[in-house]
């Protein structure tokens, strides 16, 4: 695989720090206890490192959404979702 293929089969995937970035509701105690009970976005791992696809958190979040669900989690670490506009 050449760099350029690389880059564009893992364009939109990011770590979990990237994600609790981008999603600051989100913390990495929520998405591993999440991952361990089979309950948050898909993940994967490369070299020992859990990724996710963008694609894959926004999925996950808009079904939450849609369902009116707020994982007891998010409360057990003392961080909710932002409201919807």
């Amino acid at each position: 695989m050449s760099k350029s293929e690389a880059h564009e089969t893992f364009q939109g995937v990011i770590t979990t720090k990237q994600a609790c970035e981008e999603f600051p509701f989100l913390n990495p105690n929520t998405l591993r206890y999440l991952r361990h009970k089979n309950e948050g976005p898909a993940s994967f791992a490369v070299n020992g490192r859990v990724m996710y696809r963008r694609s894959e958190i926004e999925r996950w979040l808009a079904e939450q959404e849609k369902a009116g669900f707020v994982p007891e989690v998010f409360l057990m670490f003392g961080r909710r979702p932002a409201e919807s506009r």
